[in-house]
């Protein structure tokens, strides 16, 4: 099926005239950046900055600004792409696509570029997306003249590396796990930052720190888990985020979040989780994981959460999510979960 989708575009590029599929698509993404060019040039003749230069160059030609038609925008016009610059974008690990249902809710129907090596822990994903292919191009083209190490396997060694601190508060019994995407090890003021608005620096007490960079990879099943856990949270299923009224002995104390995450793990090492049968089982079975990412996340979602109110219910799952989304690209594909009308009250009758 490649082969036959590789025939076709080069016969398509070869009808518009280009020698390849590569040139092909350097002229696509050049007629893009000149048209974004030429874009921002008129509208920059209606600028403050170009009145002026028309008026003062008016005045010393003796001519009135009317006459003056157009006035040369103070930036550049884009360096043209080539076909070579898309073998190069190729050869580095990128590629466009189009968005579909498998990926961001975002990014159905628009275009955009991931980068990925052989090795890496992660995909890097362009940070916006494109109404068009040739959009997407002309980005790829731009992100590795700006860094032309991108794609390189050297890279690897550079990414930023996966960071979890403990937090325990002075007066109030738990710890709290702060997870951090970075390249440097995060130092105190960054990790008290997280809990600014609610404590104090001198109530909390880092208890540890560790790096999980290579312990905490997240595979396609596991993303895949996240996001079941994600679309029962837009589905309306409350009670992945609420204490179940009455602990099912048969199923264990897991609730369908803690469930979907497992599924990878059931018959794995991990399976002594599934047959927790009450609070004080599950959290000593939880502290059997060690510290990687499964920890974090059985606890995020823990059932004996206290809930008070909705929106409580709610900012813990946004929380949760953002911070998965931060940790690995791996789960870019869990859709931000908002709450629309309708949906605190039902939370509040479950928490």
């Amino acid at each position: 099926m490649q082969a036959s989708n590789a025939v076709t575009e080069l016969e398509e590029a070869q009808a518009l005239g280009h020698a390849s599929v590569e040139e092909m698509i350097a002229a696509d993404a050049n007629a893009v950046l000149h048209a974004q060019h030429v874009a921002v040039a008129r509208a920059y003749q209606s600028s403050a900055h170009a009145i002026q230069r028309k008026t003062e160059a008016a005045s010393k030609h003796g001519l009135t600004p009317d006459q003056i038609s157009w006035v040369e925008p103070p930036f550049d016009a884009p360096v043209r792409i080539t076909a070579a610059d898309v073998v190069a974008a190729r050869d580095a690990g990128f590629q466009v696509q189009l968005g579909t249902a498998e990926h961001r809710l975002d990014l159905i129907g628009r275009w955009w570029w991931t980068l990925s090596q052989p090795g890496w822990q992660s995909v890097e994903s362009s940070a916006g997306n494109f109404a068009t292919k040739a959009e997407a191009w002309a980005d790829v083209v731009r992100a590795l003249r700006d860094d032309p190490s991108l794609g390189s396997p050297a890279k690897a060694a550079e990414e930023p590396r996966l960071w979890v601190a403990m937090v325990e508060h002075v007066e109030c019994p738990g710890a709290r796990l702060a997870v951090f995407f970075q390249r440097e090890e995060p130092v105190d003021a960054e990790i008290f930052a997280r809990y600014a608005a609610t404590t104090k620096p001198t109530e909390l007490d880092i208890a540890g720190l560790f790096d999980l960079t290579f312990d905490a990879s997240v595979d396609p099943g596991t993303a895949r888990a996240l996001m079941t856990y994600a679309n029962a949270q837009v589905e309306g299923d409350y009670g992945a985020i609420s204490p179940p009224a009455v602990v099912d002995e048969t199923l264990g104390w897991l609730n369908p979040g803690q469930r979907a995450i497992l599924e990878k793990y059931a018959r794995g090492q991990f399976s002594y989780l599934a047959c927790s049968k009450s609070e004080e089982e599950f959290r000593s079975s939880v502290a059997r994981c060690g510290d990687g990412v499964l920890k974090f996340l059985m606890t995020e979602l823990s059932s004996a959460e206290d809930c008070s109110s909705g929106e409580q219910a709610s900012a813990r799952i946004e929380i949760a999510i953002a911070q998965l989304q931060s940790v690995l690209g791996a789960v870019q594909d869990i859709p931000e979960w908002m709450p629309n009308d309708g949906h605190d009250q039902a939370m509040n009758a479950g928490c």
